[in-house]
């Protein structure tokens, strides 16, 4: 006998029990008074009941607090619904209250574009584990945030000497012959024109960063100054606008090296504040770059402190998901393997929610109006006979073509701030190069050995809950649910590292990142889900 038609059995003998419970109260009572005090007004009534029917009311009133077997809201109705549709109700149940309540308490956005939001909330519905990465860097850039600013170590600004930078001054030397030599010499001799263009090149770059070795460049002690004179509470607000990637430079005249439009989304496909906000296009600044602003578009952050946005939405939709993970947990309702696809949900959900009270997102971006358009990227940056290689080139090599260039854009961007903040091409060229050098990062989340704690946990603790299981049932759910967790584990690594929402620069690879990775994690979702109440109820 199924357990479904074991609870409908059980209902229908505890009312045959009931029925004699009042057949022997209607043989022995004839006369029932029911005595009823109203404090309230100090009125004493006496009510006689002298028909049997009105017992009949009374018994049947008592009968479904004293006297029915324990029942639930799928039983209640089992004589009019078939297994199909209990099993439909309950699939329906799990995702508005689990599913859909953990897209809800994914951190928001302001100034994403429809298509990446719609992205992240996807990824959040099939692997919600891989979620755990930006949860967890919020809180980290919260303890981190006045290193990555720079203002914890205002007193001992550190610039690399000219000798020592990596990738730009390794071959540099003098040219030892003269003017008259040169003359004498034929530049058509591969060795000396080679020769002369380092030379050259080094002598024009050695000029044009000399401002950045006196500091003139870093105004980071302006930043630190502008924070402290605003207040702990708006000083707060704004660098949790910074520090959430949400602050943007707004220009108007889009360049051949301004990289993919994705890059540099238009504002009327964001909400946008500021002066910047009148702009066509916007560039979202790395927190790590703010402190090479200019006085003038530091000053502007004084207003970024008025779109942070509270997060009671998330707190509720939490408390909402994590009672009814609590209630399904507790009752007999559901096979065990699935119910660690609701744990996971209801973890994962209580990491984001944590993360946006520790590091509160924003309504909208905030937009600076570019000091300089920058038509044109100086090829100085691009010619160096040594350019310094990103950190990521070990990557690229086994990459698309259209991957490594979405992967290659992020450098793209912070040149593009920096140049768009008025700041000449080859003191850029050393700025970024020391973020390189110093092992800062330009990622969306600081780089870390969090990262990789983070993620191996993710992936191995659902696997511990599955001793709470049971391994070795092999049930098909057993199988759908190990399958989701540890595929979960190589999604997280695939979308943090390769496929991150903030750099996504292609639709095209977008969509089919979507088809490809997204759609069997929701196809595993939906089908542990059937098979955890099928198999409870066959």
């Amino acid at each position: 006998m199924s357990a479904y038609s074991y609870k409908r059995c059980t209902n229908r003998h505890s009312i045959g029990v009931s029925c004699c419970i009042i057949k022997m109260a209607l043989k022995h009572v004839s006369l029932v008074k029911l005595n009823c005090r109203l404090v309230g007004n100090e009125v004493y009534k006496i009510l006689s009941l002298r028909r049997t029917q009105d017992v009949h009311c009374i018994v049947l009133l008592m009968l479904p607090v004293s006297s029915a077997a324990p029942s639930d809201i799928e039983v209640f109705p089992d004589s009019r619904f078939t297994e199909t549709q209990f099993i439909i109700f309950q699939v329906v149940k799990t995702i508005l209250f689990c599913y859909v309540t953990h897209i809800m308490t994914v951190r928001p956005d302001g100034s994403a574009t429809f298509l990446f939001a719609v992205y992240k909330r996807l990824c959040s519905f099939a692997w919600p584990t891989s979620g755990v990465h930006e949860a967890f860097g919020s809180v980290i850039k919260v303890y981190r945030s006045n290193s990555i600013l720079g203002i914890n170590h205002l007193s001992t600004h550190t610039i690399t000497k000219a000798a020592e930078v990596p990738g730009y001054f390794s071959t540099y030397q003098h040219s030892p012959p003269t003017a008259a030599d040169l003359t004498e010499r034929s530049l058509s001799n591969p060795t000396m024109r080679k020769f002369y263009s380092q030379n050259r090149w080094s002598d024009v770059l050695e000029e044009s960063i000399s401002p950045y070795y006196n500091g003139e460049h870093d105004n980071v002690s302006h930043l630190a100054r502008i924070l402290e004179t605003m207040g702990p509470t708006k000083a707060r607000k704004v660098k949790h606008c910074i520090l959430n990637g949400n602050l943007y430079i707004g220009f108007n005249r889009l360049n051949e090296l301004d990289g993919q439009p994705v890059h540099r989304p238009r504002t009327e496909n964001m909400r946008v504040a500021g002066s910047g906000s009148v702009c066509i296009y916007q560039v979202p600044v790395h927190p790590t770059l703010v402190r090479y602003l200019p006085h003038s578009m530091i000053d502007e952050l004084q207003q970024a402190y008025f779109i942070e946005e509270t997060c009671y939405t998330q707190i509720f939709m939490c408390f909402i998901q994590m009672a009814f993970t609590v209630y399904e947990c507790v009752i007999d309702s559901g096979d065990r393997w699935f119910k660690i696809v609701l744990i996971v949900f209801m973890v994962m959900s209580f990491f984001q929610t944590l993360s946006a009270i520790i590091l509160p997102t924003q309504v909208a971006a905030y937009s600076i109006h570019c000091l300089t358009e920058g038509e044109r990227i100086d090829p100085l940056e691009y010619q160096s006979p040594n350019n310094a290689q990103s950190s990521s080139s070990g990557f690229l090599g086994c990459m698309p073509t259209i991957l490594r260039k979405s992967f290659e854009e992020r450098d793209t961007i912070a040149y593009d701030v920096l140049q768009k903040s008025a700041m000449d091409s080859g003191t850029i060229s050393v700025v970024l190069g020391d973020h390189i050098n110093n092992g800062i990062s330009i990622t969306s989340q600081p780089a870390g050995w969090w990262e990789a704690v983070v993620i191996v946990a993710s992936t191995l603790t659902p696997f511990m809950i599955g001793f709470w299981a049971g391994y070795g049932i092999n049930t098909l759910t057993e199988w759908l649910v190990v399958a989701w967790i540890g595929f979960s584990g190589f999604f997280t690594i695939i979308r943090v590292f390769l496929f991150d929402p903030n750099f996504m620069s292609n639709a095209l690879v977008c969509f089919l990142f979507v088809i490809l990775f997204v759609f069997p994690g929701l196809a595993l979702v939906l089908a542990s889900t059937i098979t955890g109440y099928k198999l409870f109820i066959l």
